[in-house]
């Protein structure tokens, strides 16, 4: 099981597992503050010379409304509007006994107030990386940044045209849902001990999300099928209030949430595999890679299951499969070619065309 606290030594040695061989963790500086830090919950930290008058107005009237909304079956639901600011922040878990933590200086903090975390930096930048560029930083609030940055992506439809319908099919390049689900976990994940910023770049066909630490359990493919619930967070006082806040979910079905709505948008799924140890990086498409992956998806509503769904996706990425899985897609007549270079077969496609015909 993974070192809590302490490395693993071998004579004055501290050592990790990297891949399957073990090697000197001096080598990994990142990975052996992560062993060091891995029982403090800086996010549940009281900050010695904030007050509530350092947190936004509008931010805690906004966050009152969510409160209520995500509590009206509660027996204290008819209270909580006469609950002083003290009483509500503590009950919404980002304060404690009236004090100011990180997460509520993360989450709630007036822009003005942000000399109070650093050198630790709660800001999210936005970049426009097309034809066009561009650049603007979202500072805290981040309960609110959130949402003016989705309001600066720019999200016009995508249009496809299946081999068997004379009518094109229209949806949005991105689901807005799925932007604030990625943001939202960038802001719960970060591993804020890096002083680094929150980046995403918005590309001609995909926004990039960048944000500093590793997976803290596990690894983005646990979460894909929606089956894994992680027991441990970096910042568990700020995912729990964010989970107050309906920000994210705590269940772990974020991930697969994404995963979903691009599939039902014929779109190639959520990708996690350019990050690395010490930063994670999703990459969330706006457009087709492979025409014949989102033909099959359109024709084949709902013949085809989650899992074959990830197996194409991977085969369009060009990102290697199990034989015993490439034989399953083959025997479905899905794939052609042969290892490694298979592709999306494209006689399914036409097969449909030639029915319609």
């Amino acid at each position: 099981s993974a070192a809590q606290n302490i490395p693993v030594s071998f004579e004055n040695e501290a050592y990790i597992r990297v891949a399957s061989s073990l090697t000197e963790l001096k080598k990994y500086p990142d990975r052996m503050r992560a062993i060091l830090n891995s029982h403090i919950d800086w996010s549940a930290e009281i900050v010695p010379n904030a007050t509530l008058e350092d947190l936004d107005t509008y931010a805690i009237q906004k966050s009152r409304d969510i409160y209520k909304e995500k509590n009206k079956n509660k027996s204290f639901y008819k209270e909580i509007d006469n609950w002083s600011n003290e009483v509500f922040l503590d009950k919404l878990k980002v304060t404690i006994n009236g004090k100011v933590t990180n997460t509520a200086l993360i989450l709630l903090g007036k822009s003005e107030a942000s000399h109070l975390l650093s050198p630790k930096v709660a800001q999210i930048t936005w970049k426009l990386d097309t034809e066009e560029k561009a650049y603007e930083h979202f500072s805290m609030p981040l309960f609110l940044a959130v949402n003016e940055v989705l309001a600066k992506i720019r999200n016009v439809n995508y249009k496809f045209f299946p081999t068997n319908q004379l009518i094109s099919i229209e949806v949005p390049k991105y689901d807005n849902e799925s932007i604030l689900e990625a943001l939202n976990n960038c802001i719960a994940h970060q591993d804020y001990s890096l002083n680094s910023r929150i980046i995403v770049t918005e590309k001609i066909n995909k926004l990039i999300f960048e944000n500093a630490g590793g997976f803290f359990e596990g690894n983005a493919e646990d979460y894909f099928l929606g089956e894994k619930t992680p027991k441990n967070y970096r910042n568990k006082w700020l995912v729990e209030a964010m989970v107050n806040l309906n920000m994210i979910d705590s269940m772990g079905y974020g991930i697969f949430k994404m995963l979903k709505s691009q599939k039902e948008r014929y779109f190639p799924l959520p990708d996690y595999s350019k990050s690395k140890g010490n930063e994670v990086i999703l990459e969330i498409y706006g457009h087709s890679i492979d025409e014949n992956y989102s033909k099959l998806l359109i024709e084949n509503k709902d013949g085809l299951d989650l899992t074959q769904v990830i197996l194409l996706d991977r085969i369009q990425k060009k990102t290697p499969i199990t034989d015993a899985a490439a034989k399953m897609l083959r025997t479905k007549g899905l794939i052609d070619g042969r290892k490694p270079n298979y592709f999306i077969s494209a006689k399914i496609a036409e097969l449909t065309n030639r029915k319609a015909e």
